[in-house]
């Protein structure tokens, strides 16, 4: 006869996560604090000492249970077969874990993970050059690391939509994955558009699907917001990417129009004059005049030619004459538009 179910312990209140294992169940109370109950097989309900306060986060494997602690270091307890509960010596600074069946793997504060227990399957040996990760999980036999959490929009004009980014869901996992909802949230989410229109809802294992975002900044400024997708998978219902878009500015905005891209090369350049008039983009653009059209048909005023050309050095019994000046003036304006 299959056993009867345990309930949490009476009076359990003030609960900020739970995880579940094979047979028993572990709490983490908001004052840091860890309880446990289920089928106790192999210890996992036995709390250890060191578990039972400052502790921030935690899992629960197949027969064994593992704790972060505040200060980064872990501690873990049950089933230790296959050296699941055995924390690796040195392991500290640590900011997230996550138990599998018969092993466990956990976040450095590097971003790049470690895992221990049984790797028959390979779950304990991440690929080479894995780094930068914002969250990890496992599933049974399999570890999983979310990467690109951060997908940034650069040089995109005010107004029209930037080229799309697009994001592919892979589903690991031996049952299909559904997918629940794809949004942009908080933030300047207004400024980002998601489009799922060739998306699956439903992903066969092995299987993928994909959506683009785009971003179409109203103002110029940073925005930032959060593209978080929903799905029915247990481990991590929701994965969250910081989405950074980081509009032209208005010189790039002025060069775009004019000669077709932000960047600050060729004819485009602060010190290129592609109409030969005198007058470098950058003192036209502080002008507000057209520099595919020469401003001047015949010769640059004394004004311009006093602020761009080089002054001679003319002596007199007072030193070098007003035109030495005049350069100084020049280089001063000149600093000031290149800021």
């Amino acid at each position: 006869m299959p056993a009867a179910r345990q309930p949490p312990p009476p009076g359990l209140t003030g609960v900020r996560a739970i995880a579940g294992g094979g047979s028993h169940t572990v709490a983490l109370k908001a004052d840091g604090t860890v309880i446990a109950w289920g089928r106790n097989f192999d210890g996992e309900t036995n709390v250890p000492l060191e578990a039972r306060s400052d502790v921030r986060a935690i899992s629960a494997g197949g027969h064994h249970a593992v704790a972060l602690r505040s200060d980064g270091t872990l501690v873990a307890w049950g089933d230790n077969s296959s050296g699941q509960t055995t924390i690796p010596w040195g392991l500290d600074g640590a900011t997230a874990v996550a138990a599998g069946t018969n092993h466990t793997v956990a976040l450095r504060s590097d971003q790049t993970p470690i895992a221990w227990g049984y790797g028959g399957n390979g779950q304990f040996l991440p690929p080479v050059d894995l780094a930068g990760l914002k969250s990890i999980a496992t599933r049974a036999s399999q570890s999983v690391a979310l990467m690109n959490s951060t997908v940034t929009f650069v040089d995109q004009l005010p107004g029209p939509a930037s080229e799309a980014e697009t994001f592919t869901v892979k589903n690991t996992g031996p049952a299909p994955l559904h997918i629940a909802g794809v949004d942009v949230i908080g933030g300047d989410a207004a400024d980002f558009t998601v489009n799922t229109s060739d998306m699956l809802d439903s992903i066969p294992s092995g299987g993928q699907t994909t959506f683009s975002v785009t971003f179409s900044p109203a103002a110029t400024g940073t925005k930032r917001t959060t593209l978080r997708v929903l799905s029915n998978d247990l481990d991590v219902e929701a994965f969250d990417i910081e989405l950074i878009g980081n509009p032209a500015t208005p010189l790039e905005n002025w060069r775009q129009k004019h000669f077709g891209t932000t960047a600050n090369t060729g004819s485009a350049a602060d010190r290129s004059d592609f109409d030969h008039d005198g007058l470098p983009n950058l003192i036209e653009y502080a002008l507000g005049t057209d520099p595919l059209t020469p401003t001047f048909s015949n010769h640059r005023p004394r004004s311009v030619q006093n602020h761009l050309s080089p002054p001679c050095r003319r002596h007199s019994r007072h030193g070098l004459s007003r035109g030495t000046k005049s350069r100084k003036s020049h280089r001063l304006a000149y600093r000031h538009f290149r800021q």
